[in-house]
């Protein structure tokens, strides 16, 4: 079973070291996931089947990608902290060091501002370890009732209770403009 990505984040905080461009490897022991053979970050993501793109909103605990550069061919992978794009990188800020950065701050240090920023992933050699955030829930509306203190025609009442006549039609379909409302009976009012 995969550590959650709040575990990771801790694992990768604690270890604050790693071997040397070995990114792929330091990010399956931060998640506690097998090597399906993926050998390097880059393979990992042309593999992966959970990719989003550069103008997705990451989240916590996704696997920021770089494709090869240069001499570099294994690409690079980090661990997301959150959805502003705070990262916690191998070899950051120096070979053998893991440390907190941004995408753009390491993507304008790397290979001469040449690093080649792909997107992000919610899976680490093919098992996910990030699944997307379910949207928020609207709240539902809060329904107010307003009882009648005397008898009124609706439309008056609307008026009193500064509401247009559309919108207190709105809230209490079954009632006509002319209607006369008795003392006692609720309407609805939001």
């Amino acid at each position: 079973m995969p550590r959650t990505p709040e575990q990771a984040e801790q694992w990768l905080r604690n270890k604050k070291t790693n071997v040397v461009d070995e990114c792929q490897l330091t990010q399956r022991e931060a998640y506690g996931v097998d090597s399906n053979g993926d050998g390097t970050a880059y393979i990992d993501w042309q593999k992966s089947q959970h990719k989003f793109g550069l103008k997705e909103t990451p989240w916590k605990g996704v696997e920021h990608r770089w494709g090869p550069h240069g001499s570099n061919t294994a690409g690079h992978v980090a661990f997301g902290v959150d959805d502003k794009g705070t990262i916690l990188s191998t070899d950051w800020p120096t070979a053998g060091h893991i440390g907190e950065t941004t995408v753009d701050e390491l993507s304008q240090k790397w290979y001469g501002g040449k690093a080649n920023y792909l997107g992000f992933t919610s899976d680490i050699d093919g098992v996910v370890v990030a699944p997307k955030p379910k949207p928020p829930v609207p709240p539902k509306p809060e329904i107010v009732w307003h009882t009648m203190q005397f008898n009124r025609l609706a439309f008056r009442t609307a008026k009193t209770l500064h509401l247009t006549w559309k919108k207190f039609h709105e809230l209490n379909p079954t009632i006509k403009r002319l209607t006369r409302l008795k003392k006692g009976q609720k309407v609805r009012i939001k």
